[in-house]
């Protein structure tokens, strides 16, 4: 893993209340984790102030994997 991704694996398992080992950068948000709207939303807020970047909210809309939100963030880093 790249120095991003357990980073923005520890954002997610703190929004979902559970240990960052469990996730895997390959799991599906909703069927895998259990998220619904509000962790979205949660995990979105929580992304955006960690790593001090906006996320687009139609890039959010194509989430469905752990990898799709590193990816998210990594776009939003470079600009």
């Amino acid at each position: 893993m790249s120095g991003l991704e357990p980073q923005v694996i520890a954002v997610i398992a703190g929004c979902l209340g559970g240990p960052a080992r469990s996730i895997g950068i390959n799991d599906d948000l909703v069927h895998d984790l259990g998220c619904d709207s509000l962790n979205i939303v949660e995990l979105v807020e929580a992304l955006n102030a960690g790593f001090q970047i906006v996320l687009a909210p139609g890039e959010i809309r194509t989430w469905r994997s752990v990898a799709d939100v590193i990816g998210s963030v990594r776009c939003a880093q470079i600009g």
